[in-house]
């Protein structure tokens, strides 16, 4: 991407439908969290999001308001969870 020049235009993510299954063999404790990895177009610094919610719930959601526009960073896309989250005010 990087190559054709698409990276800094281009959303990337990257997660699964489990956590790590063979944590406790590697010596691990099993979390339940789910991996999930986004770069927003034209992000530069990392923005680690650190409270439980969902991806599973709210993937196509979240993907759907990027691609309209309403979402344009990183510091939205941690707006919008948290707005979608249980327990959200």
């Amino acid at each position: 991407m990087e190559l054709r020049g698409t990276w800094d235009e281009s959303t990337v993510l990257i997660t699964s439908d489990h956590g790590w299954r063979l944590a406790n063999s590697h010596g691990y404790p099993r979390l339940r969290k789910i991996p999930f990895v986004l770069k927003m177009p034209g992000q530069r610094n990392n923005l680690d999001y650190t409270s439980d919610f969902a991806p599973m719930r709210l993937t196509k959601s979240l993907l759907l308001e990027i691609q309209r526009g309403t979402i344009k960073d990183s510091v939205g896309v941690a707006e919008w969870i948290n707005k979608r989250r249980p327990n959200a005010r």
